[in-house]
């Protein structure tokens, strides 16, 4: 086929990062529109036409990845935990199957057989037409890897590709195992990225520096080249679990996304919305702000690859490494004299809070995690300095919040609440509340409880909601509304009882997404603005799609 190139957009709608997938055939691209109330709904585009289409009984809370069946007749797709499928000739929706834990990708093979990756467990088999359980085919090597996600099929639709998600750089894995059998071998280590499977015979991946790259696959044998082929610059993962923005189909045609690999951190005003650019085009997440509002603590993506934790200046614009070069670390939250800072980082094969002077040379000091956790990330530390707040993350999907005692030094770790999301959670400043989200409800909602009794909450929002964070005297509670604006909520605590107005749009934020992306905002302690990642106004989310791709030999 000849080659040329063109991009899918639809115009005054937002293309979700990582949400495509081309039919088998490569004449349909389906792909996830971002509604303005924080839903999504698949669309698709007939490559021929001159339009994409919403593809009607498909509009959820928060989808996944949707995948096409091998005769490219009918869509996958999820909705929570449930599995559905759809014909694209507009016939009804079918529930298939519900997944033990969230969904991590699906991909459709021979005799119905459809797969699942999951998040914080194994792959499991379900059946096209319903009717089966799900049933795990494999294990997930514990002593080095925490899930199993994004299952790809070959074209015999029985071997299969899929990425083993993990604490350490070398458990990242790319897999091939068969649905014959319950053996894998490992392709490739040190990967975060999903598979991409060119089915004339190459593997795609996303390698450092944003690079999506593509080694020959002798599907037969089983065995990659050794040499990678450049395929396309600026493609980066989305999300904690690495899902690579790319598909691609029989003839070379390639379908992937740009956009998605840098961002702002930008103050706003909260009187009038005014904006001024602190750091520039990068790839930030979790911005902390010092109690004394002298420097502003973040991560940031490297080039070369991994998560380093940085102390910013906010007057010299000086900026100082935190944590240890060559170790994945993010989440950073600060002390309440503001000389210290927590964060985690991932050492010996295991995520980790640590604790490091923001003065001196000292090393980072280690305050472990939770038991059993296979991932953490600090929230918050109250101001009287009595706790720490973390997200925990465990096997089989389940996240908690928990508090570490911080005034003994022999402190153990205390589950606070569960069915809590790693969307942020907050101390209000007089230390006596948490503000945090969960999805108990079926969407995300703010709520606050007080330290002492998680079991009594108050909820904040109202139409769903994430990332809360309070006023410096606690007289507002601010959180991002799932269509990505800036909320605020009046608070009265007098007389000792939680007091609360209806939620106000303050303005849009145009806030970026990426891995660990936990807190996405922070209030300045004067409470007139707020430091947010601001996706860049250049970078948004692209679909390219060429034809005439070669094949890597």
């Amino acid at each position: 086929m000849p080659g040329f190139a063109f991009d899918v957009a639809v115009p005054g709608k937002q293309i979700d990062a990582g949400s495509l997938a081309l039919s088998p055939d490569g004449s349909h691209l389906a792909f996830r529109i971002r509604a303005t109330d924080g839903t999504s709904e698949i669309w698709v585009r007939r490559f021929g036409e001159p339009a994409a289409r919403p593809v009607q009984g498909t509009r959820d809370g928060r989808g996944s990845k949707p995948f096409w069946s091998p005769d490219g007749r009918y869509l996958g797709f999820f909705v929570g935990n449930d599995v559905w499928r759809i014909p694209v000739d507009g016939s009804a929706a079918q529930r298939i199957a519900t997944a033990p834990n969230p969904p991590r990708g699906g991909t459709w093979g021979a005799d119905d057989v459809v797969l699942l990756g999951t998040e914080g467990g194994p792959i499991y088999r379900i059946e096209a037409g319903g009717g089966t359980p799900p049933r795990a085919i494999m294990t997930v090597d514990t002593a080095a890897e925490d899930m199993h996600v994004w299952p790809v099929f070959l074209p015999d639709g029985k071997q299969f590709v899929f990425l083993a998600d993990a604490s350490s750089d070398e458990g990242h894995r790319i897999r091939l195992a068969s649905v014959e059998h319950g053996d894998s071998k490992i392709l490739l280590s040190g990967i975060r990225s999903s598979p991409t499977v060119d089915p004339r015979g190459a593997l795609m991946v996303v390698a450092q520096r944003s690079q999506l790259v593509s080694y020959p696959f002798d599907f037969k044998r089983g065995t990659l080249g050794r040499e990678s082929h450049l395929v396309a610059d600026r493609v980066a993962a989305v999300g904690d679990r690495h899902e690579t923005p790319t598909t691609i189909a029989a003839h070379g045609i390639l379908a992937y996304q740009t956009g998605a690999t840098g961002a702002d951190l930008v103050r706003i005003a909260l009187d009038d919305g005014l904006t001024a650019a602190v750091a520039t085009a990068e790839r930030f997440a979790n911005p902390a702000i010092a109690p004394n509002g002298r420097h502003v603590g973040f991560d940031a993506v490297q080039p070369e690859g991994g998560r380093l934790v940085w102390i910013h200046d906010l007057q010299r614009g000086v900026r100082t490494l935190v944590s240890e070069r060559g170790v994945n670390a993010d989440s950073p939250v600060w002390s309440p004299n503001a000389d210290t800072l927590y964060f985690a980082a991932s050492t010996g094969g295991r995520w980790q809070v640590y604790r490091k002077a923001v003065t001196g040379t000292a090393s980072p000091e280690s305050l472990g995690a939770p038991p059993e956790s296979i991932d953490v990330g600090p929230l918050d530390c109250s101001r009287d300095g009595t706790y720490l707040l973390v997200t925990s993350l465990f096997r089989a999907g389940r996240r908690d919040l928990y508090l570490l005692p911080l005034d003994r030094p022999d402190a153990q770790w205390k589950q606070w609440a569960g069915d809590a999301t790693p969307d942020g959670a907050r101390f209000s400043p007089d230390s006596r509340w948490i503000a945090y989200t969960s999805t108990s409800s079926g969407r995300s909602e703010v709520y606050v409880s007080a330290v002492g009794d998680p079991s009594h909450r108050v909820q904040i929002s109202s139409s769903g909601g994430t990332a809360p964070v309070w006023s410096p005297n606690a007289d507002r509670l601010f959180y991002r509304s799932l269509s990505d604006q800036l909320m605020a909520v009046s608070v009265d605590r007098s007389g000792g009882a939680l007091q609360t107005g209806a939620p106000q749009t303050r303005f849009d934020l145009h806030s970026a997404s990426g891995a660990s992306q936990r807190n996405v905002f922070d209030v300045t302690p004067d409470g007139k603005s707020i430091l947010v990642v601001r996706r860049m106004s250049s970078e948004d989310v692209t679909i390219h799609v060429r034809t005439g791709v070669p094949r890597a030999r």
